[in-house]
Parts: structure tokens; C-alpha cells; sequence
């Protein structure tokens, strides 16, 4: 499966806003090896539509 990152892990707050916004569910959540969880696309299910970039607080700063 492959799979990309939606903004830096480092940078990711864990709020899950773009899993939940996604309606084609290609939002795999990962836990790393200290257990933060956090959001990687599925690209075989991902259509592009930008709802997980939009919804990111991170990335737009809301």
C-alpha cells in the first residue's frame, strides 16, 4: 500500500480533523514508536479533492 504524508509528522497535532473530514476513508492512522498517532493517505483510495489539506489546522493556521 502506498502511502504519503499529509504535512510533516513533526509538525502533525494528532486532531484527526482530516481522517474525520475524509469521505473516502484513505486516511490510514499510523502510531510511531513512541505512540503519537498520526495521519498518512492511502493513495490507491485518495481522489485528490483536498478536503484533509483544507481541514488542517496546522497547515492553514486557523
Amino acid at each position: 500500500m502506498k502511502t504519503e504524508n499529509i504535512i510533516e509528522k513533526n509538525k502533525c497535532t494528532g486532531c484527526m480533523a482530516c481522517k474525520n473530514i475524509c469521505h473516502k476513508n484513505a486516511i490510514l492512522i499510523v502510531e510511531d514508536e513512541n505512540g503519537f498517532q498520526y495521519p498518512k493517505i492511502k493513495k490507491e483510495k485518495c481522489i485528490n479533492c483536498g478536503m484533509c489539506v483544507r481541514i488542517c489546522p496546522v497547515i492553514n493556521k486557523l
